[in-house]
């Protein structure tokens, strides 16, 4: 089942995630979670997006958001100069007994090549929030042989250029 409440979010904690993948308890995320793992898990991410070295966060994060990006110029057709771009976006954090941690977020942003700007996923249209997300966890969906996939109208919300990008997805 996938609705908006699977989108992605702009900015998640990444700690839920890592932990579901270690201890595989994956069923406890909430549908946004689930949909970011899925994005993640397109470069094979895994516990290396909490790893001290930049360059190997860094690359990990160019990878997913190279294949998707692909993706959405494939059969996105309404702006064919949008990128995404994800990082791992580091918070120091000194909890009130003293400790200090270092939480991570996934920061999903689209780039606009043709005005040189980019936002955060959050403040792009509904419609184009809710594409990306179906593209990232169609991914994963469309890697388990055993998942049967039931599509009552979907891409409802479209307007009828992306519907027809949609069903060409499909």
């Amino acid at each position: 089942y996938f609705d908006e409440y699977s989108q992605l979010r702009g900015r998640t904690d990444i700690g839920p995630l890592i932990e579901a993948l270690k201890t595989d308890t994956v069923s406890a995320l909430d549908d946004s979670q689930r949909t970011a793992l899925a994005l993640l898990k397109l470069g094979f991410a895994g516990t290396e997006l909490i790893d001290a070295d930049y360059e190997k966060r860094s690359g990990e994060m160019e990878a997913v958001a190279a294949d998707l990006t692909r993706q959405v110029r494939r059969y996105w057709h309404q702006n064919n100069h949008l990128r995404l771009k994800i990082d791992i976006e580091p918070e120091e954090e000194t909890r009130p007994d003293g400790i200090h941690v270092v939480n991570r977020f996934i920061q999903l942003r689209v780039e606009d090549d043709r005005h040189f700007f980019t936002n955060n996923l959050d403040v792009r249209s509904s419609g184009f929030r809710w594409f990306i997300s179906f593209l990232a966890a169609f991914k994963e969906f469309a890697a388990d042989q055993a998942v049967i996939i039931l599509l009552d109208e979907p891409a409802l919300a479209l307007h009828a250029r992306a519907q027809r990008d949609f069903l060409d997805f499909i």
